[in-house]
């Protein structure tokens, strides 16, 4: 019996058809999968594909590694994750045989562009957030509503943004969060 576990904006749900996967691959609805990096670390036991929005942080957090370790399993990503690509699979656990002893010690991402229209993000913008069909109907949301979806002062990363945020639509990308300062390396 195989297992596909989805991962889709930081949730997982799973789904049962064939065989299991080795190793493990997370995929995301309508993205085709780019194979590991040649010099991805030996002894990938899980991977995962990076979305429009992802950054190593985002990717990092969500499998509870430091990002010191999943640059340190990808190198490809480089120290300030600029060459992380949409829809390449990244190695985000590896067999303890594999575990290296030290991480590389990441340097701090500078901004990443916007996928889409903003309404002025911050030039260090790390990660945004796309606004979909239902997210903007309700005329009643304020900035504050939509800044608890996201833990992030919309105003101050989105200069261009009404004081109410009654001017977000359907398609308009949000700056939710900039680059925080590098982890330490871990031994």
């Amino acid at each position: 019996m195989k297992f596909v576990q989805v991962a889709a904006l930081g949730a997982l749900s799973t789904a049962v058809s064939g065989a299991v996967l080795r190793p493990r691959q997370f995929e995301l609805p309508g993205l085709e999968l780019k194979p590991l990096a040649k010099d991805t670390i030996a002894g990938c036991k899980t991977q995962t594909p990076a979305n429009e929005i992802d950054t190593c942080d985002t990717i990092s957090a969500f499998w509870r590694l430091k990002t010191a370790q999943f640059v340190t399993y990808n190198p490809s990503v480089g120290l300030d994750c600029s060459k992380l690509n949409i829809g390449q699979a990244y190695c985000v656990e590896v067999d303890p045989a594999n575990e290296p002893k030290e991480y590389v010690k990441p340097v701090a991402p500078k901004g990443k562009p916007a996928p889409g229209p903003t309404h002025g993000g911050v030039p260090n913008c790390s990660q945004w957030q796309k606004i979909f069909e239902g997210e903007t109907t309700d005329k009643k949301k304020t900035c504050a509503d939509y800044a608890k979806l996201w833990e992030a002062d919309l105003t101050k990363l989105n200069k261009g943004l009404d004081a109410e945020c009654k001017d977000i639509k359907v398609g308009d990308y949000l700056c939710v969060q900039v680059p925080t300062t590098t982890r330490d390396v871990v031994v």
